[in-house]
């Protein structure tokens, strides 16, 4: 299926930010997800450390947090995985609302919003 962009170049994009909300700590964004909902791509930026904000055991578990997005991505595709996180998180793991955002490249916008 082809995609038409506007001229401008500019497309609607989705996002959500990932929070990490650990016991005795107060919430701490650590990543964002950017999707495009005309191709039902995403992208994923997330902290490269953990150990700054979590305890050794926890901080093990938040590294093997992308390569897990990425796969639950490519297992079910971007919508549903975002429909998943937002049944299913609310303890340590959150995510914010969905945002619209104007994109001209999806890749220079979820570093944008990462940063």
């Amino acid at each position: 299926m082809a995609v038409i962009v506007p001229i401008e170049g500019r497309r609607e994009g989705t996002f959500v930010l990932l929070e990490a909300a650990l016991p005795g700590r107060a919430p701490q964004p650590i990543g964002v997800v950017l999707l495009d909902p005309a191709d039902g791509r995403a992208w994923v930026r997330m902290r490269q450390r953990f150990d700054d904000i979590a305890e050794p055991e926890d901080a093990e578990v938040l590294d093997a947090l992308e390569g897990h997005i990425y796969q639950c991505i490519e297992e079910t595709g971007a919508e549903a995985f975002l429909c998943s996180l937002e049944d299913s998180l609310s303890g340590t793991l959150r995510i914010t609302d969905r945002q619209s955002i104007r994109v001209d490249a999806f890749t220079r916008t979820v570093d944008r919003l990462y940063s």
